[in-house]
């Protein structure tokens, strides 16, 4: 019943990720044995959507899974994140303004300018965190005074809806990629604003004891200042729309892109020999460098062995 398979991966894309699996399962044969219970053991496909129907919408059903000692109430995160989208995108929107606006009306280096797309990010960053802050406090006390009383934002829900969903693999844990999207603002910043610690990081091999086989020149190395912030903005970009919106096939498209891009750049720096003064051995940023480039090209071939997966061969 593919109806039902997307009725449960709607559901599954709602809940919790630890606990999403064994949900998945559990409520596949809950309401296998309802519909046969009601139907037989081969119901039309009207009957089905009629079962699903009054089992209710993806949302409601998905509030009923999670736990009752939330802080914010399950009747309330809907709305919740409902706003928390458009805190993110008017703070983008407000932050690129004025970027946009200094670029016009002052001299901009390409420094400057690599400086503030990392500032932009990094200014998101900061003031959704405070805006945050201030609407769970907000949530925090609706669900503490309210009567129960539920936001029904599905309220005129129809299976019919489901037809357009397209199954694919299960998104990432939105924790991981709030977290991801912190410390690459701060690496975004940190390489821009002092990409001279790379020498630092270097004396401080050698003064554990560590003898280095080569040295990073650092003019090279700023030459991939542009490359590796536009490739890490745009996973900044990956992961907040997986954090808001969930994986689909245009977003997991552009995963796969962003893997192969990031590959050839890490391979870029490992196998450019001007990239090194002092040239010995391996020992040192290269062999980082190399590390690096065959775990991103691992990633790659194992995302696009997904993707035609889910959305070419299934499909």
């Amino acid at each position: 019943m593919k109806i039902l398979d997307q009725y449960i991966y709607a559901i599954g894309k709602k809940l919790p990720f630890n606990a999403r699996k064994e949900i998945k399962t559990e409520l596949r044969s809950l309401l296998l044995d309802e519909i046969e219970a009601k139907y037989g053991e081969h119901p039309s496909q009207d009957q089905v959507e009629d079962a699903i129907r009054e089992y209710g919408s993806p949302r409601e059903v998905a509030n009923r899974y999670k736990s009752s000692n939330q802080v914010i109430g399950s009747q309330f995160t809907d709305l919740f994140f409902f706003i928390a989208k458009i805190i993110v995108f008017a703070l983008t929107v407000a932050f690129t303004v004025i970027f946009i606006i200094e670029l016009f009306t002052n001299n901009l280096t390409s420094n400057d300018i690599l400086t503030g797309i990392g500032k932009i990010l990094f200014n998101v960053f900061n003031a959704s965190f405070a805006a945050f802050g201030w609407l769970t406090v907000v949530f925090i006390l609706l669900t503490r005074f309210s009567k129960g009383d539920d936001f029904d934002m599905d309220e005129d829900w129809s299976p019919k809806e489901l037809k357009d969903i397209q199954i694919g693999p299960e998104g990432e844990s939105k924790i991981e990629s709030a977290i991801t999207i912190f410390f690459i603002l701060l690496l975004i910043t940190v390489i821009n604003v002092a990409p001279q610690l790379i020498k630092v990081s270097e004396r401080t091999f050698e003064l554990s004891g560590m003898h280095l086989g080569h040295y990073v020149q650092l003019d090279v190395f700023k030459s991939y200042l542009i490359p590796l912030t536009i490739i890490w903005a745009a996973e900044v970009v990956y992961h907040t729309f997986n954090l808001f919106t969930g994986k689909s096939k245009a977003l997991a498209i552009y995963d796969v892109v962003l893997e192969i891009i990031g590959a050839l750049i890490m391979l870029s720096m490992a196998f450019n020999m001007a990239l090194y003064t002092n040239y010995q051995t391996i020992l040192g940023y290269r062999a980082i460098f190399m590390l690096v480039a065959v775990i991103v090209c691992f990633e790659s071939i194992g995302k696009l062995f997904k993707f035609f997966k889910y959305y070419v061969v299934e499909k």
